[in-house]
Protein backbone atom coordinates (compact mmCIF):
# COMPACT_ATOMS: atom_id res chain seq x y z
CA UNK A 1 0.00 0.00 0.00
CA UNK A 2 1.20 3.47 0.56
CA UNK A 3 4.32 2.42 2.46
CA UNK A 4 5.66 0.97 -1.02
CA UNK A 5 4.91 4.23 -2.94
CA UNK A 6 8.35 5.92 -4.37
CA UNK A 7 8.69 9.90 -3.62
CA UNK A 8 7.52 10.78 -7.16
CA UNK A 9 3.94 12.28 -7.79
CA UNK A 10 4.29 9.64 -11.03
CA UNK A 11 4.13 7.28 -8.32
CA UNK A 12 0.10 7.56 -7.17
CA UNK A 13 -1.93 6.60 -9.96
CA UNK A 14 -0.40 3.45 -8.97
CA UNK A 15 -1.64 3.06 -5.81
CA UNK A 16 -5.07 3.80 -7.10
CA UNK A 17 -4.91 0.42 -8.37
CA UNK A 18 -4.22 -1.48 -5.52
CA UNK A 19 -6.68 -4.34 -4.37
CA UNK A 20 -6.62 -3.39 -0.82
CA UNK A 21 -5.76 0.35 -1.10
CA UNK A 22 -8.60 2.75 0.33
CA UNK A 23 -7.38 6.34 0.18
CA UNK A 24 -10.02 7.18 2.59
CA UNK A 25 -9.56 4.35 4.95
CA UNK A 26 -13.14 3.14 4.03
CA UNK A 27 -14.86 6.43 6.11
CA UNK A 28 -18.33 6.00 5.28
CA UNK A 29 -18.50 10.08 3.87
CA UNK A 30 -15.87 12.28 2.97
CA UNK A 31 -16.25 16.30 3.26
CA UNK A 32 -14.61 18.39 1.51
CA UNK A 33 -14.20 22.11 2.28
CA UNK A 34 -13.91 24.70 -0.59
CA UNK A 35 -14.40 28.39 -0.94
CA UNK A 36 -13.79 30.94 -3.60
CA UNK A 37 -10.40 31.84 -4.43
CA UNK A 38 -11.55 35.54 -5.04
CA UNK A 39 -12.95 35.65 -1.59
CA UNK A 40 -10.80 37.64 0.88
CA UNK A 41 -10.34 35.14 3.20
CA UNK A 42 -10.71 32.19 1.50
CA UNK A 43 -8.20 29.88 3.01
CA UNK A 44 -8.52 31.33 6.79
CA UNK A 45 -12.13 30.58 5.91
CA UNK A 46 -11.56 27.03 4.77
CA UNK A 47 -9.46 26.20 7.76
CA UNK A 48 -11.85 27.51 9.71
CA UNK A 49 -14.66 25.46 8.73
CA UNK A 50 -12.61 22.32 8.55
CA UNK A 51 -11.33 22.73 12.49
CA UNK A 52 -15.07 23.19 13.30
CA UNK A 53 -15.77 19.88 11.22
CA UNK A 54 -12.92 17.95 13.18
CA UNK A 55 -14.09 18.94 16.33
CA UNK A 56 -17.54 18.26 15.55
CA UNK A 57 -16.61 14.71 14.40
CA UNK A 58 -14.60 14.12 17.27
CA UNK A 59 -17.35 14.96 19.49
CA UNK A 60 -19.69 12.20 18.01
CA UNK A 61 -17.77 9.97 18.10
CA UNK A 62 -16.75 9.74 14.55
CA UNK A 63 -13.31 11.48 14.66
CA UNK A 64 -11.16 12.47 11.69
CA UNK A 65 -8.07 11.93 9.06
CA UNK A 66 -6.55 15.06 8.53
CA UNK A 67 -3.43 13.93 10.46
CA UNK A 68 -3.66 10.53 9.11
CA UNK A 69 -4.06 11.97 5.13
CA UNK A 70 -1.42 14.08 5.29
CA UNK A 71 0.85 11.42 6.28
CA UNK A 72 -0.36 8.73 4.44
CA UNK A 73 -0.85 10.11 1.02
CA UNK A 74 1.10 13.74 0.89
CA UNK A 75 4.66 12.56 2.56
CA UNK A 76 5.10 9.41 0.35
CA UNK A 77 4.18 11.10 -2.78
CA UNK A 78 6.16 14.08 -1.39
CA UNK A 79 9.53 12.18 -0.35
CA UNK A 80 9.10 13.68 3.56
CA UNK A 81 9.87 11.79 6.10
CA UNK A 82 6.49 10.29 8.19
CA UNK A 83 6.46 11.42 11.93
CA UNK A 84 5.84 8.24 14.07
CA UNK A 85 2.99 8.98 16.89
CA UNK A 86 5.28 6.76 19.16
CA UNK A 87 7.86 9.16 18.84
CA UNK A 88 5.33 11.81 20.67
CA UNK A 89 2.81 9.98 22.38
CA UNK A 90 4.40 8.16 25.07
CA UNK A 91 3.19 6.20 28.09
CA UNK A 92 6.22 5.75 30.68
CA UNK A 93 5.66 7.83 34.15
CA UNK A 94 2.16 6.02 34.93
CA UNK A 95 4.97 3.64 35.72
CA UNK A 96 6.57 4.76 37.88
CA UNK A 97 5.66 2.79 41.62
CA UNK A 98 6.04 5.86 43.70
CA UNK A 99 3.27 7.71 41.80
CA UNK A 100 -0.31 7.28 43.37
CA UNK A 101 -3.42 6.90 41.30
CA UNK A 102 -4.24 10.24 40.45
CA UNK A 103 -0.88 10.73 39.69
CA UNK A 104 -0.49 8.55 37.57
CA UNK A 105 -3.45 9.07 35.87
CA UNK A 106 -2.74 12.75 35.59
CA UNK A 107 0.89 11.63 33.64
CA UNK A 108 -1.43 9.22 31.42
CA UNK A 109 -3.23 12.31 30.26
CA UNK A 110 -0.49 14.68 30.01
CA UNK A 111 1.55 12.53 28.59
CA UNK A 112 -1.62 11.80 25.85
CA UNK A 113 -2.43 15.70 25.20
CA UNK A 114 0.93 16.89 24.90
CA UNK A 115 1.83 14.39 22.91
CA UNK A 116 -0.67 14.40 20.68
CA UNK A 117 -0.40 18.29 20.22
CA UNK A 118 3.35 17.45 19.50
CA UNK A 119 2.89 15.15 17.15
CA UNK A 120 0.11 17.20 15.08
CA UNK A 121 2.94 20.32 15.33
CA UNK A 122 5.78 17.92 13.98
CA UNK A 123 3.51 16.98 11.01
CA UNK A 124 2.43 20.45 10.76
CA UNK A 125 6.06 21.53 10.61
CA UNK A 126 7.24 19.34 7.76
CA UNK A 127 4.05 19.67 5.65
CA UNK A 128 5.05 23.36 6.19
CA UNK A 129 8.30 22.95 4.77
CA UNK A 130 7.55 20.96 2.08
CA UNK A 131 5.29 23.43 0.46
CA UNK A 132 5.15 26.81 1.71
CA UNK A 133 8.49 27.29 4.11
CA UNK A 134 8.42 31.39 4.41
CA UNK A 135 8.39 32.55 7.74
CA UNK A 136 5.66 34.76 8.99
CA UNK A 137 6.04 38.86 8.83
CA UNK A 138 5.32 38.91 12.43
CA UNK A 139 7.68 37.39 15.07
CA UNK A 140 5.84 33.72 16.31
CA UNK A 141 5.84 32.97 20.38
CA UNK A 142 6.71 29.50 20.03
CA UNK A 143 8.11 28.28 16.67
CA UNK A 144 8.89 24.89 16.00
CA UNK A 145 11.67 23.35 15.25
CA UNK A 146 11.41 23.50 11.02
CA UNK A 147 11.38 27.07 11.41
CA UNK A 148 14.39 28.38 11.47
CA UNK A 149 15.44 26.68 7.81
CA UNK A 150 12.46 29.32 6.71
CA UNK A 151 12.81 32.27 3.98
CA UNK A 152 12.44 35.46 5.42
CA UNK A 153 8.90 37.12 4.34
CA UNK A 154 9.10 39.06 1.34
CA UNK A 155 12.29 37.36 0.24
CA UNK A 156 10.94 36.12 -3.16
CA UNK A 157 14.76 35.66 -4.62
CA UNK A 158 16.23 34.01 -2.03
CA UNK A 159 12.88 31.69 -1.63
CA UNK A 160 13.12 30.91 -5.52
CA UNK A 161 16.56 30.44 -5.87
CA UNK A 162 16.74 27.59 -2.75
CA UNK A 163 13.04 26.14 -2.54
CA UNK A 164 14.12 22.92 -3.66
CA UNK A 165 16.85 22.59 -1.32
CA UNK A 166 14.77 23.44 1.69
CA UNK A 167 11.59 21.85 0.91
CA UNK A 168 13.93 18.53 0.56
CA UNK A 169 16.27 19.08 3.42
CA UNK A 170 14.88 16.50 6.23
CA UNK A 171 18.56 14.99 6.44
CA UNK A 172 18.43 15.80 10.44
CA UNK A 173 15.54 13.71 10.92
CA UNK A 174 16.36 10.61 8.43
CA UNK A 175 20.18 10.99 10.97
CA UNK A 176 18.21 11.61 14.06
CA UNK A 177 16.18 8.50 13.67
CA UNK A 178 19.05 5.64 13.12
CA UNK A 179 20.79 7.64 16.40
CA UNK A 180 17.62 7.61 18.67
CA UNK A 181 18.27 5.50 21.94
CA UNK A 182 16.00 2.72 22.98
CA UNK A 183 14.53 4.06 26.51
CA UNK A 184 11.54 1.71 26.56
CA UNK A 185 13.63 -0.61 28.95
CA UNK A 186 14.28 1.93 31.42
Amino acid sequence: MLENATATPEAAPGLLEEADYSMFYHAPALVIVMAQSSASQAIEDCCIAADNLMLASRNEGIGSLFLALDQGICFPICGIPKVSRADYIIFDRGRLKYLNLLERFNCMYCSYANGLCAYATEVAARTEQHWWPIKHARRLRAPHSRYPRFFDYGDAQQYRRQIEAVRSDFVDIRSLTSTLPDTSAK
